[in-house]
């Protein structure tokens, strides 16, 4: 009976242990943009939960939270980080078109989320200021306004301190972090902006910052201080042989000591490289990256865009995807490339305002070129009816949609300036941005 009993309790701890631990969300979400909200632990959201508006744009459901801390939610354009716990629950309500004024919190974690956000609100307008004024004052002026805010966030976090006093360690720990990281962050440009003042007894205080581990890897000032500190690091770099992006990865690894935290540095650089240089094989930048970056999901991205990169660069075939035009029939993309020349520009239903400048931009070289084609792609394969709603009735271009998620993978640019110059199937000029100086002159010659 007593081995019975042994038995019954080592099988309910194993079911225990593989159950995985979540936290409820509710929302109301006014003037939504999409129909979607996403929540993840990782920096890249590389694997986020999903949860979908439903009635009334209300959103419910639970999602995966492995531990207590900081986690990021987007909901197109915007995105927030929020503090969950396992077992929590949290509610919120935001007007879209009014972010970060609108959103409010309730729940179990309701009082974590607000002040956190109230804290975001005032480090924006520290960070406003210091860069409206270009960071142009002496070290003593500088530091004074440094206090000062200071001062108003400490007011704001004291105003809370019987609250504070109930929450848990780790969230008393992000928050001290969250409040200081900010002015870490502007002390870094401040200095790189005056490489020869001197706020030494200031500065020795926090470096050291980088070299603990931190309470959260997802406090998001933590990033731009980083990013400032590397920075000013690199200034001062006399070995000018060193590739830069190789430089950056190294300093990282000798700089920084947080392992997560690390890690999304590392995988932020790396495809800042890959995306920015269109790298298409390794090199023994790509290979230090992947050397020192811990996590396989991250290094897996990067060994997808690369291969992303290689089947689209100049001189390669545009892959023959599958599209269909506004009448809803099927085409193999190639169909319309053969024996011109042609433009792809791209079209996200989720960016409108980006579609109707790039719309300008288009219709300024078709009148300039009249006989290039312009092929404009919609990549949201599955809301065809919405994109039928939305094209143009009389246009000088042609507009197809993709039908495939793998080819949207495969053919969508890094950001919706970037277009494809093809001459009849052959790749030309890959993810090339039309609003740089030398888009003109790379058009005329593809032209002639």
């Amino acid at each position: 009976m007593i081995l019975k009993l042994f038995l019954l309790l080592i099988v309910s701890s194993c079911i225990h242990k593989t159950q995985e631990v979540t936290t409820k969300i509710r929302g109301k979400i006014v003037n939504p943009k999409t129909d979607k909200v996403l929540i993840s632990r990782d920096f890249l959201m590389l694997t986020a939960d999903t949860l979908k508006l439903k009635y009334e744009n209300k959103i419910y459901g639970e999602v995966k939270t492995p531990r207590e801390g900081l986690y990021f939610i987007y909901i197109f354009p915007e995105f927030q980080t929020i503090y969950l716990k396992p077992g929590d629950s949290l509610a919120f309500h935001i007007n879209v078109d009014e972010f970060d004024e609108s959103l409010s919190f309730s729940g179990s974690i309701g009082f974590e989320n607000n002040l956190l956000l109230e804290l975001y609100l005032e480090n924006e307008k520290e960070s406003a200021y210091f860069y409206d004024h270009q960071f142009n004052f002496d070290a003593k002026t500088f530091l004074k306004k440094i206090d000062s805010f200071t001062a108003i966030n400490k007011k704001l976090i004291n105003s809370y301190q019987k609250e504070l006093e109930k929450s848990d360690k780790k969230y008393r720990e992000i928050i001290a972090l969250y409040h200081n990281s900010l002015q870490y962050s502007l002390k870094e440009a401040y200095l790189k902006k005056h490489p020869d003042e001197s706020i030494e007894k200031e500065y020795v205080n926090y470096c050291q910052t980088l070299h603990n581990p931190l309470p959260d890897p997802n406090i998001i000032y933590m990033y731009a201080f980083a990013d400032n500190y590397i920075e000013r690091k690199l200034q001062k770099n006399k070995d000018k042989n060193i590739e830069t992006f190789l430089k950056i990865a190294q300093t990282i690894e000798k700089e920084i000591y947080d392992k997560e935290f690390k890690d999304n540095l590392l995988i932020k650089y790396c495809l800042r490289y890959i995306k920015s240089q269109k790298i298409f094989e390794k090199d023994s930048t790509i290979s230090y990256y992947l050397s020192v970056i811990q996590n396989d999901t991250y290094k897996n991205y990067c060994k997808k865009l690369i291969n992303k990169n290689k089947q689209i660069k100049n001189g390669k075939l545009f892959p023959n995807i599958s599209v269909r035009n506004k009448q809803n029939k099927l085409y193999k993309l190639n169909e319309f490339l053969k024996d011109q020349k042609t433009l792809i520009s791209f079209w996200n239903l989720d960016n409108r305002k980006n579609f109707i400048s790039n719309l300008e931009k288009l219709e300024k070289i078709k009148e300039k070129h009249p006989e290039l084609q312009i092929i404009i792609l919609n990549l949201n394969p599955q809301s065809q009816e919405e994109w039928m709603l939305q094209v143009p009735v009389n246009s000088k271009f042609m507009y197809l949609q993709l039908t495939r998620e793998e080819d949207v993978h495969t053919v969508s640019p890094y950001h919706l300036a970037q277009i494809f110059l093809i001459d009849s199937l052959q790749i030309k000029n890959s993810l090339q941005n039309m609003y740089t100086t030398d888009f003109e002159k790379k058009l005329e010659e593809f032209m002639q």
